[in-house]
């Protein structure tokens, strides 16, 4: 398995969820949440959290660091 690859994918389905979810393009801080996580674990629990968040919440969540 090309964990590189997967990971990528799975950045890219976070990333559309969010922007379905929000109805605009992510800003540079917000991709950068995203894309920084490279685990696993935190994958799965950003794409958990994003699935049970929108508006303004799901961006407070997104641009919290």
């Amino acid at each position: 398995m090309d964990n590189e690859k997967v990971t990528k994918k799975w950045h890219k389905t976070i990333i559309n969820e969010c922007q379905n979810r929000l109805g605009r393009k992510l800003t540079d801080k917000e991709l950068s949440f995203i894309e920084s996580r490279k685990g696993f674990i935190a994958l799965e629990m950003i794409t958990d959290t994003v699935k049970s968040l929108q508006g303004q919440e799901l961006e407070q969540y997104l641009n919290h660091e």
